[in-house]
């Protein structure tokens, strides 16, 4: 696609449809009992935020070394 440069006629391209789905909760429903994954304690809260929203209660989020483990517990 040609940036700045004018275009004419009656038909514009259609904008791309946006995914309105947080990814965080596509990630945690695709998860299953037992399932886990490694998280930096950069992103600790990040997850905890999201986890807290979308599974609150059915997951648990632990300290392992420098980092933490995030796991879920229930569906």
């Amino acid at each position: 696609m040609e940036y700045f440069s004018i275009k004419r006629g009656d038909v514009t391209p259609a904008p791309e449809k946006v995914n309105s789905r947080s990814m965080w909760r596509q990630k945690f429903e695709e998860m299953g009992v037992g399932d886990w994954f490694e998280v930096s304690k950069e992103q600790r809260n990040n997850v905890a935020v999201n986890a807290n929203l979308y599974v609150k209660g059915k997951y648990t989020l632990y300290k392992v070394g420098d980092g933490y483990v995030f796991k879920i517990k229930s569906k």
